[in-house]
């Protein structure tokens, strides 16, 4: 007897692009990632319409020149536009469950649910252990993975937006591992008056660093 089975070309696949927006829209840092220049992670979509492997993302510095008033000149009084790029190289992430139709016809639960709601678990933790990983890298490198060396070149790009604990002083002489030892449990600990200092540093660094507004924050 010859048994008539659903042809590949035939058999209908629904689900993927529901799953990717499931798993990003649930995701904890959604609120945080949007297309717009406000958003803290940006995010591109380029490569959905255009063939690639690589995205470069632009950068445009706040602008902190004192401008001009009344009847003075403004030519010859610009700003100049600070603007960076960087470079990011993507690749697939992908996972998958295998069911056969005859293990879902004797499962007592839908195999198939199952497994997409199993899968868009295991994203959405990959994709924040990604996130909060990428927050405290290196440039580029993950903090525990960094060695003293790239922790000091980094130190010495940031040296004017980064504080040790209380007071900019604990930052001695651009080395990380020194710098983290002026920190104690006690006097360092976490404050409003730490919190007012760090925002004063923010608005004073070179290049200046753009405030971002969330809507309901």
């Amino acid at each position: 007897m010859a048994l008539t089975t659903a042809r590949a070309g035939l058999t209908p696949q629904q689900w993927d692009d529901k799953f990717f927006m499931e798993y990003v829209r649930e995701n904890r840092f959604k609120r945080y990632m949007g297309t717009d220049e406000n958003a803290i992670i940006q995010v591109k979509e380029d490569l959905t319409t255009k063939k690639g492997d690589k995205i470069t993302f632009a950068s445009v510095n706040k602008l902190n020149g004192a401008g001009v008033t009344g009847n003075t000149t403004l030519e010859g009084n610009e700003e100049e536009l600070d603007t960076r790029s960087m470079a990011v190289t993507v690749a697939p992430l992908r996972h998958a469950v295998a069911v056969t139709n005859w293990d879902e016809q004797k499962s007592v639960i839908e195999l198939r649910d199952t497994a997409k709601m199993a899968l868009k678990m295991w994203m959405m933790e990959r994709m924040k252990t990604a996130i909060i990983t990428a927050l405290g890298s290196i440039n580029g490198v993950a903090y525990a993975d960094a060695s003293e060396a790239q922790k000091d070149a980094w130190l010495v790009d940031n040296a004017d937006r980064v504080l040790f604990g209380a007071l900019k002083s604990n930052a001695s002489s651009n080395d990380h591992s020194t710098s983290l030892a002026n920190v104690d449990n006690t006097a360092d600990k976490l404050s409003p008056a730490i919190g007012r200092l760090a925002k004063r540093m923010a608005q004073t660094a070179s290049p200046a660093i753009r405030p971002i507004r969330i809507n309901g924050d």
